[in-house]
């Protein structure tokens, strides 16, 4: 649970986690694709909403197969501003939202999150994407989503985007 200004005490070992767990995809796919009792070629990560920058970043860095992104988003910054307005927001008022994307910036860089849209760009030709998506989604700015599509769109991948009208 987030509690300014408390939980920033906790950063450093976020930015760890975060790397760790970018390194993390890519490394799993290195030992599946070796192991006897999987086939290569048809594996595929999945990410869900935070996970799902993780898994756009370890197919952008690895040849994984398949990808699948859920609730998947770019523009990290505005996802973590957002999140932060909404939690105070009905608390404080909407002055809230300039102090949310200062302190959403600073845990950007940080902990170096890189852009997740850029990455999205660099999966390959024989990578298939499918980004599932909410028209209404509560926790993740439509700009955000699109920005993500974006990328993919930019991208050699094969990919497919589902677009669903409930939230």
């Amino acid at each position: 649970k987030f509690k300014f200004p408390d939980s920033l005490a906790w950063a450093p070992l976020m930015r760890s986690a975060i790397h760790g767990s970018f390194d993390g995809v890519g490394k799993l796919y290195a030992a599946l694709k070796d192991h006897p009792a999987v086939d290569p070629e048809r594996i595929t990560v999945v990410g869900a909403s935070a996970g799902a920058p993780f898994a756009t970043v370890g197919a952008a860095q690895a040849p994984i197969p398949g990808v699948i992104l859920v609730q998947g988003f770019g523009d990290v910054t505005r996802v973590v501003a957002h999140l932060l307005a909404r939690k105070y927001e009905s608390k404080w008022g909407r002055w809230v939202q300039a102090p949310a994307w200062l302190l959403a910036a600073w845990i950007v860089w940080y902990c170096e999150v890189p852009e997740i849209e850029q990455h999205a760009e660099r999966i390959g030709a024989g990578q298939k994407v499918l980004l599932i998506a909410s028209a209404k989604d509560e926790f993740i700015p439509e700009k955000s989503s699109d920005a993500l599509w974006a990328g993919l769109e930019k991208s050699k991948s094969q990919h497919e985007r589902i677009l669903l009208e409930s939230g």
